[in-house]
């Protein structure tokens, strides 16, 4: 098997360019730098005892393995109970 070198192209050069003008729009590329305490407020208060989430064709995935990670810690509580409906596609 032969080893191959992959090369830098323009249009490689230009996707990096696009992605850096996007990141001046979209939160979420800044979300690990900005201010949470808002939203660690509203969820200390939540009172309800089920929280559920529907998805369609996997776009449940990110959150359900958030909820997995924080599960075993003691920033989730076992309460709210939270149920995931989601519906691959076949």
């Amino acid at each position: 098997m032969q080893k191959t070198i992959s090369m830098p192209y323009k249009a490689d050069e230009k996707l990096f360019d696009e992605i850096v003008m996007e990141k001046e729009d979209i939160g979420y590329y800044n979300f690990v730098s900005q201010d949470t305490s808002e939203f660690r407020h509203d969820a200390e208060n939540v009172r309800q005892k089920y929280i559920a989430v529907v998805g369609i064709g996997g776009s449940i995935l990110g959150t359900s393995a958030i909820y997995d990670f924080l599960k075993h810690t003691k920033i989730l509580n076992k309460k709210p109970v939270f149920l995931v409906f989601d519906e691959t596609d076949k």
